[in-house]
């Protein structure tokens, strides 16, 4: 029998925000990129990976303030850093020597590989005792969990059948181990005895479940699931029962860690391709923003006393570069301090439209790329976002609050006019200008606070729904006879491109994977590109619309690819990598032809083919990365749980 869904919790608002955010303060300043901070058992010392020039260390930085010390030698590849219970000793996952493995450092600097040399491994996590340490290897297309024990120095494999697909971990005990395996197709939470014993499946839904972590108490699991079409932490008994939904919003929500007394777990979200830190009282409530800028975060941990959290934060800066879409030429088309973002490009090809300012009241500009010129289109007191040209190169239509809610406004080139299209109280964005220019598709949740595609005829001014059964992402047809969407709403609840035929009033879902999305035509109208889920990583996938086998075009990916096609039809662009490494790919439809043409050791966020089809206009951020850390007990009333 499937599991039950909890009730939902109220929707996240990103400005219920009780009290002021807390300042946080700088662990580390130097020029590297440093994550993956680790406080030791306690509190002492914290172990992070900082990224100089290429190479790779795991250095241990005491905890009040010093001088930071390597305890491994330069590499390309180190990850995961977890201190063993006694504080003596790391196990982190390094390309020391091939294949990538699992090794262990003692603070003294002495190394040892704990992975054989067979097949590369990953993921360590030591048992409560630090008698024994987890780590999964490759097999097949998943991996198998195996079990080293310290006193005898040896492995032993605890799964079989390569059916293991994301993370693995202790109970507090030591005797039973939650892992996230394939079940029937699915992504499911199993658990099984660290000694023996056949594993059993903990929950069972359509939707993929991911990123299990025991509380302390260990009655309890905290997990990460899109079983309601988003990415949100739920919770539910470790011996079984019905999850419960803890978030409910907007955001991508993950990384769930539980705080030393198990009341609060905090998370991060991902809201309009920036990464922030948030906690929630794990009993019930709204969860409180803890940061709020444009630079992101990532890999955030709790302080061993509950008194804050610890986490990587890249300071940016973000430019827009032109780059040739052969790879030849790249180059900066702006260098302010100021972010900008969401670049499009004129019709025309003469100028992009793009934004500019703090993240928070961004405003419209226009960039002439033959003279470098800039012109301010808007002074807003409530931002501006994701402008789009009409295809008659005339206006913009864009996002804002201006108006005191999320809405569509357009602006008029020739004389500044702008012009509020929306004013429900709800959130209307994403709009896509239909091929004639007369009307527009967008994503609201007007109706009963659901996401769904909207069409808003400018002659009339009236919006008509499209979809009823939850949508996102519209895009058109070149014909404009028809919209692609991506929704979860079939009778399985997997996430799957959509079609929509405008004339005949019927959607009809033309992928059929346990994760698909972001799907856009090419520009003759017969192929459509879309990222898929392997339940490892992203990656593209090129299909014909009347049907046939997905070609591959891209693979590798573990954040949005965001694929779209070059006028011409014989290219396509994606975004491959992690939030702080993401590059811009350009491949053929064929598949036979790949090029990186964003800049290395930087970031894409946002991008946009020119109309020729012959390069590309994109924002990259440039960062350095470094530790910060944040008191989060003035976020803390004492009234949010027993």
């Amino acid at each position: 029998m499937l599991a039950a869904c909890g009730a939902p919790a109220t929707d996240r608002q990103v400005t219920a925000v009780p009290v002021a955010l807390p300042t946080p303060q700088a662990l580390t300043t130097g020029p590297s990129l440093d994550t993956f901070p680790r406080y030791s058992p306690d509190g002492r010392q914290m172990a992070y990976v900082a990224d100089d020039d290429g190479l790779r260390r795991l250095w241990i930085l005491p905890a009040r303030g010093g001088e930071p010390r390597a305890v491994t030698a330069p590499t390309a590849f180190i990850v995961a850093p977890e201190w063993a219970p006694d504080g003596t000793k790391l196990a982190f996952v390094s390309d020391h020597t091939e294949p990538t493995g699992v090794w262990v450092v003692g603070v003294d600097g002495e190394r040892y590989r704990v992975s054989g040399s067979e097949r590369p491994a990953s993921a360590p996590d030591w048992s409560p005792t630090g008698e024994n340490l987890l780590y999964q290897r490759a097999q097949g297309d998943g991996f198998d969990l195996w079990l080293w024990s310290e006193s005898v120095a040896s492995s032993r494999q605890l799964t079989h059948g390569g059916r293991v697909r994301g993370a693995a971990r202790w109970s507090p005990d030591g005797r039973q181990v939650v892992y996230v395996g394939d079940y029937a197709g699915t992504r499911s939470l199993f658990v099984m005895s660290a000694e023996e014993g056949e594993p059993t499946v903990l929950t069972l839904d359509e939707g993929a479940d991911d990123d299990p972590r025991w509380s302390p108490d260990g009655r309890e699991i905290a997990f990460v699931s899109n079983r309601a079409g988003n990415p949100d932490l739920w919770v539910m008994p470790a011996s079984g029962g019905v999850p419960r939904a803890v978030t409910r919003g907007p955001g991508n929500d993950h990384d769930p860690v539980w705080s030393p007394d198990g009341r609060w777990l905090t998370f991060l979200s991902i809201q309009e391709n920036v990464s922030d830190v948030w906690i929630v009282p794990v009993a019930g409530g709204e969860p409180i923003r803890v940061t709020d800028d444009e630079a992101g975060q990532e890999h955030v941990r709790w302080m061993p006393d509950g008194a804050g959290v610890v986490f990587s934060r890249s300071d940016r800066r973000s430019r827009l570069w032109w780059a040739s879409a052969s790879g030849d030429d790249a180059r900066p088309l702006t260098d302010g301090d100021e972010r900008v973002g969401h670049p499009d490009v004129a019709p025309d090809g003469r100028q992009v439209a793009y934004v500019s300012g703090d993240g928070i009241n961004d405003d419209l500009f226009l960039l002439d790329l033959e003279t470098d010129g800039t012109e301010r289109l808007t002074s807003l007191s409530a931002g501006a976002a994701a402008p789009r040209w009409s295809p008659d190169g005339r206006r913009l239509v864009f996002e804002s609050s201006q108006g005191g809610n999320s809405d569509l406004w357009v602006v008029e080139l020739a004389s500044g006019e702008l012009r509020q299209l929306t004013t429900d109280p709800s959130r209307d964005f994403e709009p896509a200008w239909a091929p004639s220019g007369d009307a527009l598709a967008f994503t609201s949740n007007r109706a009963d606070r659901q996401a769904e595609v909207w069409r808003l005829a400018l002659e009339t001014g009236t919006p008509e729904r499209v979809t009823r059964q939850g949508g996102t992402r519209p895009r058109w047809h070149p014909a404009g006879s028809s919209l692609l969407f991506q929704s979860a709403g079939g009778e399985d609840g997997r996430m799957r491109v959509w079609e929509f035929d405008l004339a005949g009033g019927e959607a009809e879902a033309l992928t059929d994977g346990v994760y698909s999305a972001v799907g856009e035509y090419s520009p003759d109208g017969e192929d459509f590109v879309f990222q898929d889920h392997t339940g490892v990583h992203f990656r593209v996938r090129l299909r014909a619309r009347s049907g046939g086998v997905a070609r591959p075009l891209g693979e590798g990916t573990n954040e949005e690819t965001q694929p779209r096609w070059a006028s011409s039809g014989r290219r396509v662009a994606y975004l491959e990598g992690s939030p702080g490494t993401r590059d811009l790919v350009v491949v053929s439809a064929d598949g036979g032809e790949r090029r990186i043409v964003s800049q290395p050791e930087a970031a894409v966020s946002e991008y946009a083919w020119t109309p020729d089809g012959n390069a590309l206009v994109f924002a990259q951020i440039e960062a350095r990365t470094n530790l910060w850390q944040v008191n989060v007990s003035s976020l803390l009333p004492s009234t949010a749980t027993p």
